[in-house]
């Protein structure tokens, strides 16, 4: 199975469905507008875990190629489980974190590979380019819950009250990720400082190898119609 316009032989991957990822950055899109305003809403975290599983099952359709199948599944029902387990038991939270990670990070991984394999510039292309991107941002977003929950103490934010979650972490993440930096959540520990610095290098160098790659694949196949088809 293989992501739509590529080639078989080229990439290795399987096929998915069309626009896989296309509905993934659809279900990232509705989940970071949502962010600022459900977590004070009743039942806020149920509505945010909602959008967050969404965001997990797309990105299992994403990389349902051969070879990422079966893990994919493993890590998405065990990241979903333990989400949902997590609202009545709090000591699942840490695996739950854990195997989103795990998870998120696959998506990263597969959604990459496919922009560097494929061989045309394509509207599937540079959605799953924005959304590998976006990926990396609520991969550290997780990984940054993470650390809240293991030391409370390694983050000091300007207002007092404010902990490493939910939209917290969601805006810190992507705050690091596009360097912007606005100093009112500031990593104290040295693990929140190293992930930091490791989201920052990561986001630059995503997209610094992104553009050179889609370049080169429009450079090399010439002039074309939108979707890749040969004027």
């Amino acid at each position: 199975m293989t992501f739509p316009n590529s080639s078989s032989a080229t990439t290795g991957l399987g096929r998915t469905p069309k626009y896989s990822a296309v509905h993934l950055l659809i279900a990232l899109a509705a989940m970071f507008v949502t962010s600022p305003f459900v977590e004070d809403l009743p039942h806020g975290d149920v509505i945010e875990g909602v959008f967050f599983t969404l965001v997990l099952l797309s990105g299992l359709v994403a990389v349902s190629a051969r070879g990422a199948l079966v893990p994919g599944i493993v890590l998405a029902v065990l990241a979903i489980s333990a989400h949902w387990v997590g609202f009545a038991r709090p000591e699942f939270v840490v695996l739950s974190l854990v195997t989103a990670m795990g998870f998120v990070a696959l998506v990263i991984v597969r959604l990459l590979l496919y922009v560097l394999w494929t061989d045309e510039v394509s509207f599937e292309t540079l959605c799953a380019s924005v959304a590998g991107y976006l990926m990396i941002g609520l991969l550290w977003m997780v990984g940054f819950k993470l650390l809240g929950v293991l030391d409370p103490q390694a983050f000091s934010f300007a207002l007092s009250g404010q902990t490493m979650d939910g939209f917290e972490a969601f805006y810190f993440s992507f705050v690091t990720l596009t360097t912007i930096g606005f100093g009112d959540v500031v990593p104290v520990s040295r693990v929140a400082r190293m992930l930091s610095i490791m989201e920052a290098i990561a986001g630059m160098f995503y997209v610094a190898v992104l553009v050179a790659r889609l370049v080169s694949i429009h450079s090399s196949s010439g002039p074309r119609k939108w979707g890749g088809t040969p004027s």
